[in-house]
């Protein structure tokens, strides 16, 4: 990818690439001479080699940088609790024998930190590990950290990365990478979580950073005995679409919630889900289609003084803005009415759904349901998706 995403689509800056499989591939142009005519004709310029088990293979020539350049990891969170400075690693690797100067720095928010500056003699495919000192990023904001090597021929910004089936040829694409650091005010309640894993989401990674201690519940681990020393459960995105063993964890799930935990089920699907009701939530309810698909939607406060709104972090309309791609998908109705509906959010020119998120008490503990993206939001680097995420998970207040 040349140029970042803008919004919701490519930055393609040449309209002429559009469409294009993949990028042009080195062509070797032949002139022959035939009776005073000459004719032209094109041929690919390809590797050839021979495979011991599938004999004879080409691959297309790739022309690649010199030196590609990589920095993780891809999120850093910074709590009011915690330090300011990071210290991403930045990856240098030689794609031929080197021997010159090289000057390796980290740019955040165009202000450029030198993280090394030094004669480096590399061979080929060797990798060096350079640790850079970022500080200074704003309270309450978040901001992209990228890496750069210069050398007296130029400077490198990008990593290869390789593509590689048995149906295709290798593809080798450049990739600009970058670290994305968020400095939060954010307070959390508890420090130990349980995570129920779904189709893929990155929301244990996230709950690291806020500073939970996060373990990875399979069926065997449902136990009310084991569960108790969890603050919260947290089942992942279609998690009881995947997991049918997750039915017959109901009772004890429940048991936990009326004894004083949290239970959070991110969103399922509602096809080939089943009945629900019976096996999600201790009040009924439905999950349906619904969604608001624009990230830039008003969200309107229904409950302004419920908890969840208002414990530990007080959350406000800001706390909704640089959400990416949706604000939520998979709505409940039919909801019962001892859930609470804190939010209201439109589409424009559609009605109001309320029921994105839905709460309610039970027992000593509380159950939530939400089609919210945080698994979207969360390794974006949200800020405030993480304020809300924290309130959702907290205990409740006695």
């Amino acid at each position: 990818m040349a140029n970042p995403l803008r919004g919701g689509s490519f930055d393609v800056q040449d309209q002429q690439l559009i469409g294009l499989p993949e990028n042009e591939k080195m062509d070797v142009v032949f002139n022959v001479t035939i009776n005073d005519k000459i004719f032209s004709f094109s041929k690919p310029l390809l590797y050839k080699f021979t495979d011991p088990v599938k004999g004879e293979l080409y691959e297309p020539v790739v022309i690649v940088p010199s030196v590609s350049v990589s920095i993780s990891p891809s999120l850093v969170i910074l709590s009011s609790n915690r330090q300011n400075t990071v210290t991403p690693e930045i990856t240098v690797q030689a794609n031929a024998d080197l021997e010159k100067r090289f000057r390796i720095s980290s740019t955040l928010d165009r202000k450029e930190f030198i993280v090394a500056d030094t004669l480096l003699k590399m061979k080929k495919d060797e990798r060096r590990i350079f640790r850079a000192d970022i500080n200074g990023i704003a309270p309450n904001s978040s901001a992209t950290a990228t890496a750069s090597v210069t050398t007296p021929t130029g400077i490198h910004q990008t990593g290869l990365r390789k593509i590689s089936y048995d149906h295709i040829p290798d593809i080798y694409y450049e990739y600009r990478d970058s670290t994305r650091i968020a400095a939060l005010d954010i307070k959390t309640v508890g420090t130990r979580a349980g995570y129920i894993a779904g189709a893929g989401d990155k929301v244990p990674d996230a709950l690291m950073q806020m500073g939970y201690r996060v373990t990875i519940l399979e069926e065997n681990d449902i136990i009310i005995q084991n569960l108790k020393q969890f603050d919260v459960i947290i089942t992942g995105v279609r998690a009881y679409n995947i997991h049918t063993w997750l039915t017959g964890a109901y009772s004890t799930l429940m048991n936990y919630v009326k004894e004083g935990g949290v239970l959070l089920v991110q969103y399922n699907t509602n096809n080939s889900l089943g009945p629900v009701k019976a096996t999600i939530s201790p009040y009924p309810f439905i999950i349906t289609n619904k969604r608001i698909t624009d990230e830039t939607a008003t969200v309107n406060f229904l409950l302004p003084q419920d908890p969840v709104l208002n414990y530990p972090n007080r959350i406000t309309a800001n706390d909704f803005t640089g959400w990416v791609q949706e604000r939520s998908i998979y709505h409940a109705e039919n909801i019962d009415s001892a859930f609470r509906k804190p939010l209201g959010i439109k589409d424009p020119g559609e009605n109001e759904q309320a029921g994105s998120l839905i709460v309610a008490d039970y027992g000593k503990g509380k159950f939530i349901y939400t089609g919210l993206v945080f698994f979207r939001e969360l390794p974006a680097g949200v800020t405030g998706a993480y304020r809300l995420f924290a309130n959702l998970i907290a205990g409740r207040r006695d």
